[in-house]
């Protein structure tokens, strides 16, 4: 339920309505998780906007791996 809740919140937020909390409240969801899933998306979609405009390239498969590793080794506690 979460999913298409957070596509169409990207595609249109406007177009959201109670309705559609209703419908994740029904799936189990409860409103702290409904806020923490928006935050988490609103955050990715303004780093790959920001990302987007620098013109910055994506890494490759040695860069993607290497910072991988460092994740596990380390995780976010850097």
């Amino acid at each position: 339920a979460m999913i298409p809740f957070l596509r169409r919140l990207s595609g249109g937020s406007d177009q959201i309505s109670l309705g559609d909390v209703l419908v994740l409240r029904s799936a189990g969801l409860d409103d702290q998780e409904i806020l923490e899933a928006v935050h988490a998306a609103v955050l990715l979609e303004i780093c790959n906007r920001v990302i987007n405009a620098l013109g910055v390239e994506p890494m490759g498969l040695v860069q993607n791996r290497r910072a991988a590793a460092l994740l596990l080794r380390h995780g976010y506690d850097l």
